[in-house]
């Protein structure tokens, strides 16, 4: 019998972690190890995983380290797949000190981390290289000068060092007023402020594997419920195929010299017909079973890659996904929806879920616990 490629996730307490899980569990060849927080413990009742290490909330990156050193030897770990942005810049920096059976999956190096991460630093690259964006100001005092091409409503975007994710600390400024007032409450010593002209559109993005720049596996999808709170992921998307983004998420890639999983965050721009690049997460995104349905497995694409094995042309369908916000959304236009179990099936990640029952179970109880 052939032996089952070993993988380990060292930060299974990431808010996406079910997703790979359920990516990762379309394959018989895979055994699956993972590193959670204590209020993940419910995972040892997932018939996907193998073995379920508890590391305290407050371990640090170099007892990690320690930690995923120890388990690939006691295990027999084959390869790594780390989650988080942190961890990821740190394996990128460390990983040559693993032992030599273990190889971690493709990783951005370090440089291409920081500059995607950093949004400040973000927008000079994409304005050295070419890179269709939109127009950036950065001011060490959050004063804009007066500028002729100054047009309102404006984003501030913080950069690394206040960034929460999600979208979260992003302001949309429609006057000079509102702008006055950020002045004056935010205090921000830490590299300047970035301001950034606001696109009339729609998001779109692009899930991308690559290889020292070049595209291997993507997806492409835009939003068709309009119902995101502020600058939150999408809740209902359609995966699409679009020539022109993948042409501007190439040429990013290669300025970046990417390597490893990334999702691009772009806009299409109504008033002038054209693609703009806004940002770069460089870690699996939300919508990830949608790209699975669709016939791209990321998770288990970056493995085979990593392992040097042949992907072949990667393929994908044209179709509408769900997660449960959206078709709860969705189910308030058209209530019959609900009748549509094949629908339902087929579009939304409830199939997953009832795969794993268990840990859906426990999910629950942990939920009422903490009411009660």
């Amino acid at each position: 019998m052939k032996k089952k490629t070993t993988v380990l996730i060292p930060d299974a307490e990431a808010g996406v972690f079910d997703r790979i899980l359920y990516c990762l569990a379309q394959s018989k060849g895979i055994e699956i190890h993972v590193i959670v927080h204590e209020k993940k413990q419910f995972y040892k009742h997932s018939r996907f995983i193998k073995s379920v290490t508890i590391c305290p909330s407050e371990t640090t990156k170099e007892e990690l380290w320690q930690k995923i050193i120890d388990l690939c030897e006691k295990l027999g770990i084959d390869i790594i797949l780390p989650i988080q942005e942190g961890l990821i810049h740190f394996l990128s920096s460390n990983g040559q000190h693993l032992p030599k059976n273990v190889k971690i999956v493709d990783l951005p190096l370090a440089n291409s981390i920081s500059t995607v991460t950093n949004k400040i630093a973000f927008a000079k690259h994409l304005e050295d290289n070419n890179i269709p964006a939109p127009l950036s100001y950065v001011t060490s005092d959050c004063k804009l000068p007066d500028h002729e091409n100054l047009r309102f409503p404006l984003l501030f975007k913080p950069h690394e060092v206040t960034e929460t994710g999600m979208g979260k600390g992003i302001v949309l400024l429609k006057e000079k007023e509102a702008l006055q007032k950020l002045c004056k409450e935010e205090t921000n010593d830490s590299g300047g402020f970035l301001f950034q002209e606001y696109i009339a559109g729609y998001d779109i993005g692009c899930g991308v594997l690559c290889k020292e720049g070049e595209i291997i596996a993507h997806t492409i999808q835009k939003d068709i419920l309009g119902d995101k709170r502020n600058f939150a992921p999408p809740n209902g998307i359609q995966i699409m195929h679009d020539p022109e983004v993948l042409s501007v998420v190439s040429g990013l890639m290669k300025s970046l010299d990417w390597n490893g999983v990334a999702q691009i965050d772009l806009r299409y721009d109504t008033s002038n017909d054209r693609i703009l690049v806004i940002e770069v997460n460089g870690r699996y995104w939300s919508t990830l079973l949608a790209s699975l349905r669709a016939g791209v497995n990321f998770p288990n694409l970056a493995i085979q890659s990593a392992l040097g094995n042949d992907l072949g042309e990667k393929q994908y369908s044209e179709m509408n996904y769900y997660n449960l916000r959206g078709f709860k959304f969705k189910m308030r236009k058209k209530p019959l929806t609900v009748l549509a179990f094949r629908h339902i099936w087929n579009h939304t990640p409830i199939r997953y879920f009832l795969k794993d029952p268990m840990v859906l179970l426990a999910k629950l109880m942990s939920k009422a616990n903490s009411v009660v």
